[in-house]
């Protein structure tokens, strides 16, 4: 990881809120989770941070997939 070599930087991870509900899916994302942990124990003494972007579904005006949660409002 090269930002630790510089004494600072930032690493975003792109993750997801989870609507599909494989085993694999699950799996993968806790591994995610895991290893950004990981680095963050090793790597935030060295400056280097390490976040996380989650971001939600999109409501348009088209049909809602079934994979959307019921519970979710809908804009009007």
């Amino acid at each position: 990881m090269a930002a630790h070599t510089r004494g600072s930087g930032s690493v975003i991870n792109i993750d997801s809120l989870g609507l599909a509900a494989g085993a694999a899916y699950r799996a993968t994302k806790a591994a995610l989770a895991s290893l950004k942990q990981g680095w963050t124990a090793k790597y935030s003494s060295r400056g280097v941070r390490f976040n996380t972007v989650a971001p939600g579904p999109v409501y348009t005006r088209e049909p809602r997939p079934a994979t959307c949660s019921a519970r979710s409002p809908r804009p009007p």
